[in-house]
């Protein structure tokens, strides 16, 4: 079975943890691993770096850890002195220790939102900054679903969904609905994402401009916010500027008389409709009142009974 918090696992390894201490540590995490399985992954890593598993006194090679993108990990999580960034470690396990946060944001890796969205969704809705680092660092470390088809998916419901949480948010989320899954789980934006996308923008500009002088570091982070929320409104204004375009050019054909008929645009009509609808014979695909009631057993079905999807 493939793990998608395999990359934590690693870096406990390369602490020289033992399975007791692995084991420990995940569950402190609430992150369930089988025993059996902890040796596969550490003979997997151990042929990578066999002089320092092998040797107490070795140390192990930063640039092992560089290249297995576990360094940021390994640093943060056992106090290391070293020059790379774990800022976004930390605010990973900001997202991991909070219920709420977390069984989101597993329903949100599991039904395909990316990682972008994912940060703009939870800043709109709960009111946090997390950056794109910190989410991005999740998803790789803690939810990591790369490469996951559906069936080993779904096999990690049986595994991570031990509360009524998260066994709702991974039953809702396998369903593949995004919008459905989204407003079950009562994070449904309560605006367009448009104006969420422009009210963060707003915030983020004037956060920028606020800190620029008294807190350089932060200035910096709500300024690449900043750009990084303008590239995506742009993208969303862009595609339902496409739809719209789409949408003009769309033409109908009426049959009158045997012959095709152009029903002419918005621009061909222009200030005054000319001729009249009855001019217009419309032949209807749809069966007549008396063949209805044949139809009813491909009706669409009432919505399922939110009780359905609980536990």
């Amino acid at each position: 079975m493939r793990w998608p918090h395999k990359k934590f696992i690693q870096a406990l390894l390369c602490e020289r943890y033992g399975p007791d201490q692995v084991l420990e540590e995940l569950d402190k995490w609430n992150l369930p691993f089988p025993t059996q399985d902890l040796q596969d992954i550490y003979m997997e890593i151990k042929p990578r770096q066999a002089a320092y598993f092998n040797h107490r006194k070795r140390e192990i090679d930063r640039e092992f850890l560089d290249r297995e993108n576990l360094h940021q990990m390994w640093a943060y999580y056992f106090k290391k002195p070293t020059e790379v960034d774990t800022t976004s470690i930390k605010g990973a396990f900001a997202l991991l220790e909070n219920l709420q946060l977390r069984v989101l944001l597993y329903a949100m890796a599991l039904v395909g939102i990316s990682a972008e969205d994912i940060e703009l969704i939870i800043n709109g809705k709960f009111d946090i900054n997390a950056s794109s680092d910190d989410v991005d660092a999740f998803l790789f470390y803690f939810f990591n679903l790369n490469d996951f088809n559906y069936s080993e998916k779904a096999l990690l419901k049986e595994v991570f969904a031990k509360d009524v949480p998260t066994k709702r948010a991974f039953k809702v989320a396998l369903e593949g609905d995004r919008n459905y899954m989204l407003w079950k789980l009562g994070v449904a934006p309560d605006k367009s994402f448009e104006q969420m996308l422009r009210d963060m923008l707003d915030d983020s500009y004037y956060l920028f401009k606020e800190k620029a002088k008294t807190d350089p570091d932060t200035a910096i982070k709500f300024g690449g916010l900043s750009v990084k929320l303008a590239d995506r409104l742009e993208r969303v204004i862009q595609n339902d500027q496409k739809a719209d375009d789409l949408f003009s050019e769309v033409k109908f054909d009426i049959e009158k008389n045997n012959e095709i008929v152009k029903v002419p645009t918005a621009d061909d009509i222009g200030a005054e409709v000319g001729g009249k609808f009855d001019d217009y014979e419309v032949k209807s695909k749809l069966p007549k009142f008396k063949d209805m009631e044949n139809i009813n057993s491909v009706a669409p079905q009432k919505p399922k009974n939110i009780d359905d999807y609980e536990g």
